[in-house]
């Protein structure tokens, strides 16, 4: 499982800063909780990742940072 933010699409200054204030966002989270954690990000997505597959679902519940996002579960998102 993985948490998936949605950022702006097009060119220009608004999705570096959207993926700017995330990462912090993000970041800010993991060290208060002390949770380590991967990112990757591709096109217009950016992919959270945890160890533990119930991270995410805490981070669900007390993430209050920048930025809409959604769990998504690889083994039920096959289309």
């Amino acid at each position: 499982m993985y948490i998936e933010f949605a950022l702006p699409k097009g060119t220009g200054q608004t999705g570096a800063h959207a993926l700017l204030l995330v990462r912090k966002g993000v970041a800010d989270w993991a060290t208060k909780h002390s949770v380590a954690y991967t990112e990757k990000t591709i096109k217009y997505t950016h992919r959270v990742c945890f160890d533990d597959d119930s991270m995410c679902n805490f981070f669900a519940l007390s993430y209050t940072g920048f930025g809409k996002f959604r769990i998504v579960d690889p083994l039920n998102n096959l289309t």
